[in-house]
């Protein structure tokens, strides 16, 4: 991963939402699979949350953090993160609780077993991360997002920098095509290239601002989606204005905005490939949305490639996309872990790797027919999914 200063390979949550005690282990690319509110999406939320406080610097709000509390008997929330920055282990703890006057509990950083950081209660110490210039800390700021811009701490500063750049796409086609409906061109005064944002209202600013200025991304993009649906896209005068067009073989280009649901997510994800930059880690909602089967194994290319260059954490209900991964990349750069939602409990997490190494017949089925039919369809982890982990 040539673009990546830190990866993340653990994170350890309690208390948000469903996820009541839960460990995830990432991969370049991890896959969340499970039921409806089995948990998934609560985990891509409690990194939001995580990156938001980064950038925010601060805490949210005490009616915020009740609100996410698990429904059980708890007062505090916890988010651990094990990373790997600058080749450095790291290991980032925050606990923090619904409380207006003191909402923190716990943050602890700790760089090769040097406590970098160490707070309570909102006081506490920093260090450098070789151990010298130990300072007292007192402040309702993130102690890690303050400490890092200030004196040997190049650990902690790429950590926080990091953590602040996550970035998390969930596209919404209606968004999307409001969008196109709307659009007039790019304005000149326009000072940085547009880059998607997370439901994907800037589609049409980026595919603008490519057309006239980074071509050979355009034309990556229409070519992409041509060699999946035929189609491909272009910039043509339309009703006497240049617009965005879908050309399908017809006398007359198509708006964009008339592509269906399931094009326009395949032109999202294109883009996301094309970016000349990309997040450090990006989390997609259900990839497969919207999309003909036929279409996965090109879903599948996409996040394998984007997997390549940052860190891609998605979830799926689909059994055909995970088929469409190589059952050799797991372990090494796929992670699949199964979430489940047990009444009372909370979330569960079992990590696909971990079970197929002790059951020979999981084994020989993920080698044979795939990780999704594993999972759906073979019956084998069905014991593991009746009854408790611990």
């Amino acid at each position: 991963m040539p673009e990546q200063k830190a990866f993340l390979e653990k994170v350890h949550i309690k208390n948000y939402r469903s996820l009541r005690n839960v460990t995830l282990p990432l991969k370049p690319l991890t896959v969340l699979v499970g039921p409806n509110a089995s948990g998934k999406s609560n985990v891509l939320s409690a990194l939001y949350s995580l990156k938001s406080m980064m950038t925010d610097e601060k805490l949210p709000e005490a009616e915020s953090i009740q609100d996410s509390l698990w429904a059980g008997k708890t007062g505090h929330i916890t988010f651990q993160l094990q990373a790997e920055a600058k080749e450095t282990p790291s290991i980032y703890t925050l606990e923090f609780k619904a409380d207006v006057i003191n909402p923190f509990v716990a943050e602890e950083l700790s760089v090769k077993g040097i406590k970098v950081i160490s707070v309570e209660n909102g006081k506490g110490e920093v260090q450098d991360e070789n151990g010298k210039n130990k300072t007292t800390y007192t402040s309702n700021k993130l102690a890690l997002k303050s400490a890092g811009d200030y004196e040997n701490k190049p650990i902690t500063n790429t950590l926080t920098k990091f953590i602040g750049s996550w970035e998390f796409y969930d596209f919404q086609p209606e968004f999307i095509r409001s969008r196109l409906a709307t659009f007039s061109g790019i304005k000149k005064e326009l000072r940085e290239s547009p880059k998607l944002d997370t439901y994907g209202f800037k589609l049409a600013e980026v595919l603008s601002d490519w057309h006239g200025n980074a071509p050979e991304d355009f034309r990556n993009v229409s070519e992409s989606l041509a060699a999946c649906t035929n189609i491909s896209i272009g910039h043509h005068p339309i009703n006497g204005n240049d617009q965005l067009c879908l050309l399908e073989g017809y006398e007359n280009p198509i708006p964009l905005e008339g592509a269906s649901d399931g094009t326009l997510r395949l032109i999202a994800y294109n883009i996301l490939l094309n970016q000349p930059e990309l997040p450090p880690l990006m989390a997609i909602e259900e990839p497969e949305r919207n999309l003909h089967p036929g279409a996965l194994k090109d879903i599948a290319y996409i996040l394998e490639r984007l997997a390549g260059r940052t860190q891609v954490i998605i979830t799926t209900h689909s059994s055909q996309l995970l088929d469409t991964f190589s059952s050799k990349s797991l372990s090494d750069s796929l992670g699949v872990s199964l979430l489940r939602n047990r009444p009372g409990l909370g979330t569960e997490v079992l990590n696909i790797k971990d079970i197929r190494d002790k059951r020979e017949a999981l084994a020989g089925w993920i080698a044979d027919f795939g990780i999704g039919s594993a999972v759906f369809d073979s019956g084998l982890l069905q014991d593991l999914m009746e009854e408790p982990l611990c």
